[in-house]
């Protein structure tokens, strides 16, 4: 069975054999939990085929940051998350104006967006 996760409990639940496991971002942290990473992840750009910066094979952080972006969270309802605190890191902030449930809703949305 998969459920969601909630962070403020899954030590809980493992603790009480309640899960098994759980697959949470790097930026999870619980004491006593061993994590193992699975795997690394990159960040792409879609964007629609007309859009300004559709013809670009690299994009700066620059332009990353001035881009409206959408925000996928599997509980939502946060417009910030691990790049945002790398980017404040580096005195920099990008432009959320979305925060998505799931990616399940992430193709309604940006076919009906302007």
């Amino acid at each position: 069975m998969v459920l969601a996760i909630n962070e403020s409990i899954i030590q809980n639940q493992l603790e009480q054999r309640q899960i098994d496991f759980a697959l949470v971002t790097p930026d999870f942290q619980a004491p006593d939990i061993h994590a193992k990473n699975l795997y690394d992840e990159r960040y792409i750009c879609a964007v629609r085929h007309d859009h300004p910066i559709a013809q670009q094979t690299e994009l700066t952080l620059e332009q990353f940051c001035q881009l409206e972006q959408a925000l996928i969270f599997y509980n939502g309802g946060r417009f910030s998350g691990v790049t945002d605190q790398a980017l404040k890191a580096m005195g920099l902030q990008r432009n959320v104006s979305l925060s998505v449930i799931g990616t399940r809703n992430f193709p309604l949305w940006s076919v009906n967006s302007v």
